[in-house]
């Protein structure tokens, strides 16, 4: 894990996951503060595979949702407070 990345144990609220291949999902949940999601947006064509006292003991969710392929939604970040 990058320094950067270990900066940001436990400190978001939300990922939006948009990888559509088989990836580890521990580095994401360890991002994640108490109660935080993981939203899974790609398709993962295998079974998903993660430690679950992870999971559990962060009262963490994993969830997933397909878009509509009729709409392109974007994320825009510009405004936010990444750099603070």
């Amino acid at each position: 894990m990058s320094p950067k990345c270990k900066e940001a144990v436990d400190s978001l609220d939300y990922i939006i996951d948009t990888i559509p291949v088989f990836h580890p999902l521990e580095p994401y949940l360890s991002l994640l503060k108490l109660d935080g999601k993981l939203i899974l947006m790609g398709v993962i064509n295998t079974p998903l595979q993660f430690v679950s006292p992870l999971v559990m003991l962060g009262r963490k969710t994993i969830t997933g949702s397909f878009n509509d392929v009729r709409y392109r939604f974007v994320v825009d970040v510009a405004g936010s407070n990444l750099d603070q």
